[in-house]
């Protein structure tokens, strides 16, 4: 089965809205470069369509072991980070669309620092997690938006302000959110370089402890099932 459904009006996704795709992301760059002659002939599929983007998207997958807990303790994570020497890439506002697919979850982020496509899976649990995650750097997120709202639908949107931060292979959040909250996010990750889920498990242990989170501050559910829920 494809990433993406038929539209409703089984009429597909338009020439005109999909050219900002062609022209600025790599996902169609790989369609093209793939079966140039058989995606011109069936652009207008959808199930083609998610198919070869599935294909493309498999091909750099990744794995995140991470957490989400409620904060109250903003400031004291910050300055522990700082005198880490934390990489602080910057306040992030971001939003972050979901669509509906028919298997994981499907979300385009868009921001001042990070814009994204991220296909992403992973279980409800108040602890730490493994999330297997697709992603795609998108430099025309407008046009994005437009192609996959007419083509999927749009579940819920999140939007929030994020500070990033950085230590080697470990990202760090401090989110706050309007009608949520605030909160922390640890994530250690093997995008940048192989590294044994167990290690990963370590690294999100070690900083869950040095930023004193308790289990009771642990969320089970994402900012969007938590949006919907209300």
């Amino acid at each position: 089965m494809g990433l993406f459904r038929k539209g409703v009006d089984g009429s597909g996704i338009g020439l005109i809205s999909f050219k900002g795709i062609l022209q600025n992301s790599r996902i169609v760059q790989f369609l093209a470069d793939k079966s140039r002659q058989d995606f011109i002939l069936r652009w207008r599929q959808p199930w083609y369509i998610g198919n070869m983007i599935h294909a493309y998207l498999h091909t750099m997958t990744f794995i995140n072991i991470e957490l989400k807990a409620r904060t109250t303790k903003a400031e004291a994570i910050r300055q522990f980070l700082i005198a880490n020497h934390a990489d602080f890439k910057g306040v992030d506002t971001q939003t972050d669309t979901y669509f509906h697919v028919p298997n994981g979850r499907l979300k385009l982020r868009q921001g001042n620092i990070e814009n994204n496509l991220i296909w992403y899976q992973r279980s409800d649990q108040a602890a730490a997690k493994q999330s297997d995650f697709l992603l795609t750097p998108v430099a025309d997120s407008d046009s994005l938006l437009q192609t996959l709202t007419q083509a999927l639908g749009v579940k819920v949107t999140v939007v929030k302000k994020r500070e990033i931060y950085f230590i080697d292979n470990v990202k760090f959040h401090l989110d706050e959110l309007e009608q949520l909250g605030s909160f922390v996010e640890i994530e250690a990750s093997n995008k940048t370089k192989p590294i044994p889920v167990e290690q990963l498990k370590q690294q999100c242990e070690h900083y869950r402890q040095a930023f004193g989170i308790q289990d009771e501050d642990l969320l089970q559910y994402s900012y969007s099932d938590m949006l919907l829920k209300m």
